[in-house]
């Protein structure tokens, strides 16, 4: 059991910030919890949400146990491999995406992940259009910046990114065009800025696996 940090009443007060109770959320939630929450993603863009939103995933981490390793973990990763599942059936068409090499491996044996491995990535995402809108972003060069870690295959993202990255290399940097159907499909995500029927840009790099 993890110790709470924040009372109810400091949540609310001016002294907790949004990106402190995002920071907590990511220190202690399970991957699988957070993405449920929406609140998966670098923190900045995380703490754009609203206070309100961002405490009540904080309270529901501790009534619902939902920790690293824990058993809610667990039990929300199999939740959503069913989803997957069911969304595989349902789609049996081409692919919903589109990939082009922007940097290459720079070593030569670079292997690619295996589904349900662990991997560690940066990224930059877009609304494909004419003005490009950045809408997310994770970058190395970002002071303290940590790589998004997943494990890749499992619905743990949407699925123009778990196709995409099965197919790449620990280095390779690649651009991303990923169709509303593997996307955000007709919902969008609103708070994220990314409308209905969305089509998303994303450059991708492999940091590494494991």
């Amino acid at each position: 059991m993890v110790d709470r940090k924040y009372s109810a009443e400091e949540l609310v007060s001016d002294g907790v910030s949004k990106k402190d109770i995002v920071n907590e959320l990511h220190a202690h939630g399970a991957e699988a919890f957070l993405l449920e929450m929406k609140v998966l993603g670098s923190v900045k863009n995380v703490a754009k949400k609203p206070k309100e939103d961002l405490i009540k995933a904080y309270e529901k981490m501790y009534e619902d146990g939902a920790f690293k390793g824990s058993e809610a973990d667990v039990e929300l990763v199999k939740q959503v491999a069913t989803v997957k599942v069911t969304e595989e059936k349902k789609d049996d068409g081409p692919p919903k995406f589109k990939k082009r090499i922007i940097k290459k491996s720079p070593n030569k044996d670079a292997r690619r992940p295996n589904k349900g491995e662990k991997i560690g990535c940066y990224y930059i995402g877009r609304l494909d259009g004419p003005d490009g809108k950045i809408f997310d972003q994770l970058q190395p060069q970002r002071r303290g910046s940590q790589t998004l870690n997943f494990k890749v295959g499992t619905g743990r993202v949407i699925r123009g990114w778990d196709e995409a990255l099965l197919t790449m290399q620990t280095g390779e940097v690649a651009g991303v065009t990923i169709e509303p159907e593997w996307a955000y499909g007709k919902k969008g995500q609103p708070e994220a800025g990314i409308g209905p029927n969305q089509t998303l840009y994303f450059e991708i790099t492999l940091d590494r696996i494991g």
